[in-house]
C-alpha cells in the first residue's frame, strides 16, 4: 500500500512543477497584440502558489511512511 503514495506524491509534484513552468512561460511570452501577462495578474496570480503546495504535498506523500493499522 506504501506504493500509492509514492505515485500520488510524484504525481502531485509533478503536476506542481508542470504550472510553475506554465506559469513562467506565461509572463515571459508575447501575445499578439504586443501584450505580456505581469506575474500579478488576475488571471495568473495563484498559479505560483499552488505549485508549491502541490510540490510540498507530493514530498510529504511519496517520503511519509504509513502508520501501521491495528
Amino acid at each position: 500500500m506504501e506504493w500509492v503514495f509514492k505515485i500520488a506524491g510524484i504525481l502531485s509534484s509533478t503536476c506542481g512543477v508542470v504550472l510553475m513552468l506554465l506559469w513562467f512561460l506565461l509572463i515571459s511570452i508575447t501575445w499578439p497584440d504586443g501584450q505580456r501577462l505581469s506575474a500579478g495578474d488576475s488571471s495568473i496570480i495563484g498559479m505560483p502558489g499552488f505549485g508549491i503546495l502541490l510540490i510540498l504535498a507530493g514530498l510529504y506523500l511519496a517520503c511519509s511512511k504509513p502508520k501501521p493499522t491495528g
